[in-house]
């Protein structure tokens, strides 16, 4: 912060004044070796000073290689530390607490991403959030194309995203209607059909806005009342007491790797600057597999080696393999249906798990059923034949 200062006030100071600001930055924080910086950078930045002080002018590049390094330390390793930390932890839980956070929060955040999906299944308004990203995704590939076709000359047709985005919420024959008028599809097919074949980047950009502010100003307030979001702070909250206890006990002060979600830097250069309430984070499923494998363990999966598939008791074939490595994934790229799919399918995967879930469950039923009346339909023949048999005789 130091540094940044004096070099934007390289302009309209006067050199003697930066120069003076130049020897007070070495004095704090090189001659007594305050910050991790080699000795070599550490003595160029000195004689670089001493220079400008003889002469009177400053290079204003002097400090920028130490200033780097100090800002990739405290990025890769002071601030990750922190967003592992009970501060920040407990940051979380006071912004979750006010109730100050926007849509934009909850989009960052993993755990009240699921919990306002539950809550907006039981308003039926679940279509709304799953269009906002939609186009969001669409924005953000949009832009990115732009950039990377501008480097390497390549064009991509992105008037198949856009369709199935209108397929879905605004044609006459939409899956998911959202209730807009003739006028504004009118204005969306324009935006997709263009004359360049290229869809405008604002195609979505008035729906959106509508449909952000319904839940911004309609549904978040009622999300907040809810039992959905008092479940999620109750859980945060017990689970942050928890840990509080346990960095007394243990001595290390840390919240376990992924129960608190860190800031996305592709979303943080997309999104304006608000309350960050991404420290709300369900278990990662990383954490679910044991580090230490048992001898059964370690057996089962030597005795799986030797098979590439299997058949469960349902009758699914399940690859032992890593099926992507078979798809073509220039194809799969270039699927404008693939593109959305993976895009909702980030942040719906848990309702998704859930249902398979549950058919999974019921096909069992279903199966168990099944073969129970088989096995009784086998009993009576056999108990029929042996009736025979002894007639007979």
């Amino acid at each position: 912060m130091h540094v940044e200062a004096l070099r934007s006030n390289l302009p309209q100071s006067a050199p003697s004044s930066i120069i003076a600001d130049a020897v007070n930055i070495v004095s704090t924080y090189l001659t007594n070796s305050v910050i991790p910086i080699s000795s070599n950078l550490s003595d160029s930045i000195k004689d670089d000073v001493q220079k400008a002080h003889n002469s009177g002018v400053l290079d204003p590049r002097s400090f920028i290689e130490a200033q780097n390094y100090i800002g990739n330390l405290l990025i890769n390793r002071y601030f990750k530390e922190f967003l592992r930390s009970n501060f920040y932890a407990r940051y979380n839980v006071e912004i979750l607490q006010s109730g100050r956070f926007s849509l934009e929060d909850i989009l960052r955040s993993h755990r009240l991403l699921c919990g306002f999906i539950e809550f907006l299944e039981t308003q039926e308004q679940r279509k709304l959030l799953e269009f906002l990203i939609a186009v969001d995704s669409f924005v953000s590939q949009l832009d990115e194309s732009s950039s990377h076709n501008a480097r390497n000359g390549e064009d991509v047709n992105f008037q198949d995203d856009a369709m199935v985005i209108y397929d879905r919420y605004f044609s006459m024959q939409a899956t998911e209607p959202l209730g807009f008028g003739d006028e504004i599809r009118i204005e969306i097919e324009g935006n997709i059909c263009t004359m360049d074949g290229i869809p405008k980047k604002d195609a979505f950009e008035k729906p959106r806005q509508i449909v952000a502010e319904t839940l911004q100003k309609k549904l978040i307030p009622i999300f907040l009342d809810s039992a959905h979001y008092e479940k999620i702070l109750r859980e945060l909250e017990q689970a942050l007491d928890t840990y509080h206890y346990r960095s007394h006990t243990s001595g290390e002060p840390r919240v376990p790797n992924g129960y608190f979600v860190r800031d996305r830097s592709s979303c943080d250069s997309q999104r304006r600057q608000t309350l960050s309430t991404n420290g709300v984070d369900s278990d990662d499923e990383s954490q679910c597999s044991a580090t230490i494998q048992t001898p059964k363990q370690s057996s089962l999966r030597k005795s799986r080696l030797n098979s590439l598939a299997k058949v469960d008791q349902l009758g699914r074939y399940k690859p032992l393999f890593d099926t992507t490595l078979c798809n073509n994934s220039e194809e799969t790229a270039l699927s404008a249906r693939g593109r959305l799919k993976s895009a909702l399918d980030k942040y719906l995967n848990q309702s998704a798990a859930k249902e398979k879930l549950v058919a999974e469950e019921i096909a069992e039923l279903i199966i168990s059923d099944v073969r129970q009346a088989v096995e009784k339909g086998n009993q009576e023949r056999r108990q029929y034949r042996t009736k025979c048999s002894a007639f007979q005789k």
